[in-house]
């Protein structure tokens, strides 16, 4: 009986252990550098971060903060291969703004529509809104 209860023990051990690569260090320095603060990975990451976190406050079309990390994350998201990662909530908030998100390959700067100053009112141009510079997760607030 203890035979088997070791035996029901061990073989599992064994064949996990076997199964295990020698060898995590390439694993380990990819996560690192991708971590590491002040890299242009992690830079991006923080940006379509925060792009996407930014629907959750009604006004982030007009803040400062949120409209430069949703223009860096367009410029970085397809160099780094993470816009099918953030690409749903950073749409979701552009559209909320009338934008139609589109990453540029390569880090091309992507092209924003003018922003027009007109004081004539007319009802198919939205209400101009005042620039604001609230805070969002994500922020780059890490960076010196």
């Amino acid at each position: 009986m203890h035979l088997s209860l070791i035996l029901a023990v061990v073989i599992p051990v064994a064949v996990q252990a076997t199964a295990l690569p020698d060898d995590h260090s390439d694993v380990h320095g990819l996560i690192l550098e991708r971590q590491a603060p002040g890299t242009p990975q992690y830079n991006c990451h923080a940006d379509c971060g925060a792009a996407s976190a930014g629907r959750r406050d009604p006004a982030h079309c007009s803040n400062s903060t949120w409209t430069a990390a949703y223009d860096d994350c367009l410029e970085c998201a397809l160099d780094f291969n993470i816009w099918t990662i953030y690409g749903g909530g950073v749409s979701s908030a552009a559209s909320s703004c009338g934008l139609s998100p589109t990453p540029s390959p390569s880090g091309d700067t992507p092209t924003a529509p003018p922003v027009t100053t007109s004081s004539s009112s007319s009802s198919s141009s939205p209400a101009s809104l005042p620039t604001t510079t609230t805070a969002y997760p994500y922020q780059r607030c890490f960076e010196s």
